[in-house]
């Protein structure tokens, strides 16, 4: 049974008021919005409110990241986004794919040469062809 809507507003934290959150059945809170008229499925209009240290939250997004072959930040919270809406999903998202060892382990390491000195004939002045030549007949036959 759904509570009295003015209770529902006392029960919710001010840091979901702006997703305009509403009770949906038993104690699952869902987004409200703009989208009612619109010709999709109702877990896509309303996801569904998921808190910020769930662990049901981290268990979906480390299974997702392996089911959709090691997907980067952006794009495990799009596909996090489709079901659930996760409070705090971006930096959960950063942290699930910072912490997976197999990304961690095909992420290159970027290493920098440091260039050697250069001779002594690019860097004293001397006049034009003396330390190189121009062949003007081409290679021998």
């Amino acid at each position: 049974m759904l509570k009295d809507p003015c209770l529902i507003k006392k029960e919710i934290p001010s840091c979901i008021s702006n997703l305009f959150p509403f009770l949906y059945g038993e104690g699952i809170v869902r987004v409200g919005g703009r989208l009612e008229n619109a010709s999709v499925p109702y877990l896509h209009k309303h996801p569904v409110i998921l808190p910020k240290g769930s662990k049901l939250s981290k268990l979906y997004f480390n299974s997702l990241h392996t089911r959709l072959f090691h997907v980067r930040p952006q794009g495990l919270l799009n596909a996090v986004r489709q079901k659930f809406w996760l409070l705090s999903g971006r930096s959960i998202a950063r942290k699930t794919v910072h912490q997976c060892v197999t990304c961690l382990k095909s992420r290159p390491i970027l290493s920098s040469q440091i260039m050697g000195n250069l001779p002594s004939e690019r860097v004293n002045l001397s006049s034009p062809f003396t330390i190189a030549g121009l062949d003007l007949c081409g290679p021998p036959r």
